[in-house]
This record gives structure tokens, C-alpha cells and sequence, in this order.
């Protein structure tokens, strides 16, 4: 399911920033960059599962906003082309995108289907808040991971679902209120769980 999407961007870069400066945040991004192409992998195998038209899905994943994005943004900066004006353009914009991501997790919550669907999202929040912090902390180690890169893996693994999952799942027609009802969970959830495991490996 979508909603397994780490929010490693828009929760995971404020809270890294906040507690490791910029040295953390430039780890982060990294390892967001690499995140995106994972869990998008793992959406569309999902998409493809759960969805229905796989022409429409393949077809949405090849043109997905963000995906381009980043591609341009990459390719930007390795050129080291100037921006100019669009910086301008894409900073504006950018504030209006949490805004509308919240609005639309809002629309989308259905509090009969957060209740039947309690055990779904108690099963995916576990897993994005508990136990996948607890495999980002065995793999680091397994690699030699110490200090900053350590730290930063094992609390960017710890955030919540991600809102992209939301858009996923708008777009290849999954179930859109179970999705919001584990984004929506995990998300309150980890005002607990973040400060126990920055606690902990702190």
C-alpha cells in the first residue's frame, strides 16, 4: 500500500534540520533522493496489484510531477544552470503545496472508515514508526554507519506515512480513505514516537 511511503521530505527535513543543522539536512535530502525511487517502485507494483487500468497507471508513473522534478532538479544543479525568475516561481508555489496536501488528507478522512479500518492503520503506523526505524538501525550498522549518517537514516526511516502516498492513490484509483486513515494515524503517532527514538540515539 501506498501509505508505507516515508515521510522523509516534508516532516523529515524540518525535524533533521532542527536537531542536527545543516550538516543533517543535507544527509536527509540524500536520502530522500533515494526513498522517492523506492517507494514510487514499490506504489506502482502495488498500483498495478490493486489497480485496475495498468495502461492508465504505467502512464501516470512515467508522467508523476514529482518524479520530473526531481529529474530537472538533479540536472539542474549538476549543470549548474541559473534559475533566475522560475526560482522565484517554484518558491512560491512551494508554500502553497502543504497547505493543499492537508486540505486534501482532510477531505479525504472518513471517520467510519478510520474506525473500520483501526487494525489496517494501527499495522501500517507500527510498521513506519517502530519497526522500520528499528531495520534502518540494523542495516546501518551491518554497513559501518556511525555519527551523522547513523542518526540521520534512523530518524528519517521513523516518519510517518508519507502525504505522496495520498496522491498515489488519487491517482491509480486505490482506497482513498484508507490510505488517508493510515497517513492520519501514523502521522499523529509519531508527535510521540519522533522524541523517544531522537531521545534514544541521541
Amino acid at each position: 500500500m501506498p501509505a508505507a511511503m516515508v515521510n522523509s521530505g516534508f516532516m523529515g527535513y524540518p525535524v533533521v534540520l532542527g536537531v542536527f543543522g545543516d550538516a543533517g539536512l543535507l544527509r536527509a535530502i540524500l536520502y530522500d533522493m533515494g526513498s522517492v525511487f523506492v517507494f514510487l517502485a514499490m506504489g506502482v507494483l502495488l498500483s498495478f496489484i490493486f489497480g485496475n487500468d495498468y495502461r492508465r497507471i504505467l502512464r501516470r508513473t512515467l508522467f508523476f510531477p514529482p518524479l520530473w522534478a526531481l529529474f530537472l532538479g538533479v540536472a539542474f544543479n549538476a549543470l549548474s544552470l541559473p534559475l533566475g525568475l522560475i526560482s522565484h516561481i517554484i518558491d512560491y508555489l512551494s508554500r502553497a503545496a502543504v497547505p493543499l496536501i492537508m486540505i486534501s488528507l482532510g477531505l479525504s478522512l472518513d471517520f467510519k472508515v478510520i474506525r473500520s479500518s483501526l487494525k489496517d492503520a494501527a499495522i501500517v503506523s507500527t510498521f513506519r514508526l517502530l519497526i522500520s526505524p528499528f531495520l534502518a538501525a540494523l542495516i546501518v550498522t551491518l554497513f559501518l554507519f556511525s555519527g551523522l549518517e547513523k542518526s540521520v537514516a534512523i530518524i528519517e526511516a521513523a516518519m510517518p506515512s508519507a502525504m505522496l502516498s495520498m496522491v498515489l492513490s488519487i491517482e491509480n484509483d486505490l482506497d482513498i480513505s484508507l490510505t488517508a486513515a493510515c497517513v492520519f494515524m501514523s502521522t499523529t503517532l509519531s508527535l510521540i514516537s519522533l522524541p523517544l527514538i531522537i531521545g534514544l540515539i541521541g
